[in-house]
């Protein structure tokens, strides 16, 4: 791997905790939570550290996926490091950080790293799922947040999950850095290879061919042939660019105009395929002038087979100011 970028030339010191939350505000937040739970119907759920109940979408996700990955975080946030591991496979390709460019290869090197960073975890950092969608057969797409305590900043993830005999062997986390701290002085590198060639496709068929179509629409240049496969009232965000687009026709407006600007425009390619006919993770290797060559379109189907809401993220802070902002003025259509 070669390094790309640091914001620090400090060697990561997990000696020293973060600051500590304070207690007092924390419980009173947790009892507010419960309570408004409690009154306004909203789902709720508290991990085995006694986090704060949180609501999450699994409308697009089976009961088994669900169970699977409420678990998985709440031992996650237990900082238990041994029912954390639990959850992979002794096969495990690997664990990617695909904006960090960390390749995890193999259960033991992932133990490694859980076993070094979650003993130094206070007590009220959490990682919690807000959005599960697809399957135990297929694979996954979730959207989770680790909290400033984990890894030195609050972190919004994208991940793309595939599983073997019920349990991870290949877990692809994409987010963007532009606004993100580094407390802890991290480095950055950047991936050849995301070793999706290693594991098997599972996504359902009908995921696949969504993920091929998409691709290959965005990759013409001609975003109206995106269209066919945009529910009317289709949901778009771009998280890199905080953009947030409602229904079909605003949506072909903005890929038009930002075709040969977006890094899933022009020249873009298909990586892998996640998940079931409900939705999944479709990483896409990013159109050639962009500073970084991979991202992930998180997908919702709707009962037709056409995209109900679709999501995208990849590491806006390798873009210069100039370039944000020339995609900035193609959001706002100036």
């Amino acid at each position: 791997m070669k390094p790309i970028a640091t914001h620090s030339g400090r060697a990561m010191d997990l000696s020293v905790p973060p600051t500590d939350f304070q207690r007092r505000r924390f419980l009173q937040f947790t009892a507010m939570a419960s309570l408004g739970a409690l009154t306004t119907g909203t789902p709720a759920r508290s991990g085995t550290s006694g986090q704060v109940a949180e609501a999450v979408d699994t409308s697009g996700a089976s009961a088994a996926l669900v169970a699977f990955m409420t678990a998985y975080f709440d031992a996650k946030s237990s900082r238990d490091v041994d029912a954390t591991m639990a959850f992979f496979s002794p096969d495990l390709v690997t664990y990617i950080d695909a904006t960090l460019g960390w390749d995890i290869s193999g259960v033991d090197a992932v133990r490694g790293v859980f076993a070094k960073y979650m003993p130094n975890w206070p007590d009220q950092a959490r990682s919690y799922p807000t959005r599960i969608i697809g399957d135990m057969k297929g694979g996954a797409f979730v959207t989770f947040v680790n909290t400033p305590e984990l890894f030195g900043g609050e972190l919004h993830i994208l991940a793309a999950i595939d599983f073997k005999d019920g349990k991870i062997v290949r877990w692809v986390d994409h987010w963007d850095s532009r606004d993100w701290p580094n407390a802890y002085g991290l480095d950055k590198y950047t991936l050849s290879d995301y070793r999706e060639a290693q594991v098997a496709q599972s996504a359902s068929r009908g995921m696949q061919g969504l993920g091929q179509s998409l691709i290959a629409a965005l990759a013409s240049g001609d975003e109206s042939k995106v269209g066919p496969l945009l529910s009317n009232d289709v949901v778009f965000e771009d998280m890199a660019l905080r953009a947030q687009f409602h229904g079909r026709n605003s949506v072909q407006t903005f890929l038009a105009r930002a075709a040969s600007l977006h890094p899933y425009g022009t020249g873009v390619a298909l990586r892998h395929v996640t998940g079931s006919d409900a939705g999944g993770a479709i990483e896409w290797t990013a159109a050639p002038e962009a500073p970084f060559n991979t991202g992930v379109f998180g997908v919702r189907l709707a009962a037709d087979g056409t995209i109900a809401r679709l999501t995208t993220v990849y590491d806006g802070a390798l873009y210069s100011d100039a370039e944000i902002t020339r995609m900035a003025a193609a959001v706002l259509n100036i």
